[in-house]
């Protein structure tokens, strides 16, 4: 049968640096973890934030290119004398400007947007969120929150549109998407792990370099002297060690080798 041959185990410097690199890297995941959570509530609040000024000021300037009350003809809405459908151009416009989402809604429906689906074309004749029409058109109110679109998550304005009478005919919404927001988290958090990783790995390979070595040295004494004195150098001495636990391995090692061999003789 045969025998096993046992492999050399790793050394102490090598188990140190194994420790500590695995150690930074758990806490750098960590931290990048939840940098990126922070990161993230912070720029859907600072985005929710910009829309309530920005629905104002974009609305203002469709007033400016498009003056005239809002009002309905049968089931269509109008401004002044433009009728809101899929080619009023102003939208475009805006959205150019405001770099944002923009939609006009005849009551509830979606009748103009700058919205498209994977397919490239125009998210319209589909409904508003029932608690947005409630809040919007039931009470007259503007709407700011989370609302879903064709599937995907929106941080969202809206605005009622009101005819000469008072009554809301419709809905003007100003939005982002979600996934734009996280793409630039992922693009922020991309550059800052380039810097940090580079950061770390340097400062990772100084520390590595010098704790190591404070380590790890007086254990390489110890063992270099009891091989010496194992092959019959008792001349060896070890000078006091750093760590107490090494004081003592050092004086059972030299006990335990040289007492043999002085018995002997």
């Amino acid at each position: 049968m045969k025998g096993f041959i046992l492999k050399e185990p790793p050394s102490l410097r090598f188990s140190l640096c194994l420790l500590f690199i695995t150690a930074v890297g758990l806490i750098l995941i960590v931290s990048l973890g939840i940098a990126g959570h922070l990161m993230e509530q912070h720029l859907l609040r600072q985005t929710q934030e910009g829309l309530k000024k920005e629905i104002f000021l974009s609305y203002a300037l469709l007033e400016s290119r498009n003056p005239g009350p809002w009002h309905l003809q049968g089931d269509a809405l109008y401004k002044g004398e433009v009728k809101i459908d899929q080619h009023y151009p102003v939208l475009g416009e805006i959205a150019a400007i405001t770099g944002e989402m923009i939609t006009l809604f005849c009551r509830d429906t979606r009748v103009a947007t700058t919205i498209r689906d994977e397919k490239g074309q125009p998210i319209v004749g589909t409904k508003a969120p029932p608690e947005v029409g409630a809040k919007v058109l039931g009470q007259g109110e503007c709407y700011f929150g989370h609302t879903f679109i064709a599937g995907k998550p929106y941080i969202t304005a809206y605005l009622p549109l009101k005819n000469p009478e008072g009554e809301t005919v419709g809905m003007y919404f100003l939005g982002q998407s979600i996934e734009h927001i996280q793409e630039a988290k992922l693009a922020s958090l991309t550059r800052q792990l380039s810097v940090t990783g580079l950061s770390l790995f340097l400062g990772t390979l100084l520390l590595l370099l010098f704790f190591t070595k404070s380590i790890t040295e007086p254990f390489s004494q110890v063992t270099g002297a009891c091989r010496e004195i194992a092959r019959g150098n008792w001349g060896i001495r070890l000078m006091p060690q750093r760590f107490k636990e090494l004081d003592i391995i050092a004086a059972v090692s030299y006990t335990h080798l040289t007492l043999p061999t002085i018995y002997s003789v």
